[in-house]
């Protein structure tokens, strides 16, 4: 009987020990007590809390200029600083799994309204990523476009493709940049249109801010607090006519999560509105520059500009008949000497544009207005505090 006794006892501390050492890593591995009828019923993978919209500080995001020039940066902003934002920072069609018949491509755009011209500081795209996206990389194409009578019209010269990531799962994010080459791009006065182009592979959904019973959209009369479009494509074919989400049923759309904040204290001044044919004979190939106006190329480019010394509001700047032939201009910013040289070159054979230097003997800011007459095309260059322009691709030999 003793002998049967010491064995169960010996069995017993031998059960215990097995059961301590089976227990102690998986109570360490999951948290938990053992002894505790609570922790072991416990769900050992509750739902996540939801996620309050956050502006990304800490994702590195990758900005790269794909079509355009680098500008001059603008390191901060002043006291002149403008947000333009028009939507209220609560997206509807956050939450909503994304279309499984989405299209291939997505682009849309929002129009932004500056009463002045300015410098770009920043710019914020707000994502969400789906709980059921398991793709933390966000990679979209911002573009600039000019307005064309209130619609997206052609690229106004500069394209980007931006890179970043959004973790974890079920976050919603606005993404802002402005360490890039977004910063310092000069916007002129009036229209523009910032444009948004993702493949519907990313999961990913730009943030919608609708109108509802309580927040209506105006009537026909009234105006929209800003103009959004839409369009898609699917993989290798062409872009559909832009739509006007306004205009749907439902959901109608407010706004895009896309905003911008311009500096309008930094800023080259504005160009002439649109260099027409001056009323006196053109200039002989010889002396091609007269009256603040510069036929270069046998006439092919009409250049004018405009400068703007410290603190003084902006003048049209004057020419100087110098023997270049015709391949380049020199203007004067209020006196008789040449302050700045512009010049086109062919690079046709090249890079397949027509490309523009610009170089100022001063510290005003300056701006160029070049027209192509080929094509009728305006477009504006512009250098702060005397900054050259150089490999400016100008216009494309293509158009010509």
């Amino acid at each position: 009987m003793e002998l049967h006794a010491n064995r169960a006892a010996r069995s017993l501390i031998c059960l215990l020990s097995l059961l301590v050492c089976a227990s102690a890593p998986l109570a360490a591995q999951r948290g938990i007590d053992l002894l505790n009828a609570d922790e072991v019923l416990r769900p050992s993978s509750p739902d996540p809390e939801p996620v309050e919209l956050t502006t990304a500080t800490t994702t590195t995001t990758t900005v790269r200029l794909v079509d355009g020039t680098d500008p001059e940066r603008v390191t901060g902003a002043t006291h002149d600083t403008t947000r333009y934002q028009y939507d209220n920072g609560d997206f509807d069609n956050y939450g909503v799994a994304p279309d499984p018949f989405r299209p291939f491509e997505t682009e849309v755009a929002q129009r932004f309204e500056l009463s002045r011209a300015g410098s770009l500081v920043s710019i914020e795209v707000c994502f969400e990523r789906p709980r059921s996206d398991r793709t933390r990389d966000v990679v979209f194409d911002l573009t600039f476009y000019r307005d064309n009578n209130g619609e997206p019209g052609t690229v106004s010269g500069f394209r980007y493709e931006v890179t970043s990531r959004i973790q974890p799962a079920g976050v919603s994010r606005c993404l802002s940049f402005s360490d890039s080459p977004l910063g310092g791009r000069g916007l002129a006065r009036g229209a523009h249109w910032v444009g948004i182009a993702w493949q519907g592979n990313t999961n990913k959904l730009l943030g919608e801010d609708h109108y509802t019973s309580l927040d209506p959209a105006p009537t026909v009369n009234q105006r929209h607090a800003t103009s959004v479009r839409r369009r898609s494509r699917d993989d290798g074919g062409p872009w559909l006519l832009w739509s006007n989400p306004q205009e749907l049923a439902s959901p109608r759309v407010k706004a895009y999560g896309i905003r911008l904040v311009v500096d309008h204290s930094v800023h080259a001044p504005e160009p002439p509105p649109d260099p027409d044919p001056d009323p006196d004979p053109e200039p002989t190939p010889e002396s091609a520059c007269s009256n603040g106006l510069c036929l270069l190329e046998d006439g092919q480019f009409r250049v004018r500009a405009r400068y703007a010394m410290r603190g003084m509001p902006g003048q049209s700047a004057g020419t100087i008949a110098a023997g270049l032939a015709g391949t380049a201009g020199l203007f004067t910013f209020g006196g008789d000497a040449p302050e700045l040289l512009v010049r086109m070159v062919n690079d046709c054979s090249g890079s397949g544009y027509w490309m523009l230097y610009a170089g100022a003997a001063t510290d005003a800011d300056y701006s160029i207005a070049v027209r192509d007459t080929t094509t009728d095309e305006l477009k504006w260059f512009r250098g702060r505090g005397g900054a050259a322009t150089r490999d400016a691709m100008a216009f494309a030999c293509g158009s010509n």
